[in-house]
């Protein structure tokens, strides 16, 4: 056993060491999420037409509606979403296209 190298060797990983690498990981993905709700903001500002699935995206036909306040935002941190008319609920903008004639 060295003494720079602990008793369990080189690669051991502290719970500190872990949750900085997790807070790190966290922020990226907050960062991109929030660059995805500001994307579709800026191509669908409230009042555009969209078609939404609840459930499987491309499921069927869908419903149209009109993206509604305050636009696509991130939820609690870890999914990007925005409310239509007609639809309870967020919707997740995976689930989300422009409308087509």
């Amino acid at each position: 056993m060295g003494a720079d190298r602990g008793p369990q060797g080189p690669f051991v990983f502290t719970a500190a060491a872990e949750m900085q690498k997790g807070l790190r990981l966290a922020a990226r993905n907050a960062l991109a999420l929030s660059r995805q709700c500001e994307a579709f903001n800026l191509a669908h500002p409230v009042g555009s037409t969209v078609r939404c699935w609840k459930g499987l995206r491309g499921d069927g036909p869908g419903y149209v509606g009109q993206v509604r306040e305050p636009g696509a935002y991130v939820l609690s941190g870890h999914t990007a979403v925005v409310h239509v008319t007609g639809v309870s609920g967020c919707i997740a903008l995976s689930h989300v296209e422009e409308a087509r004639d």
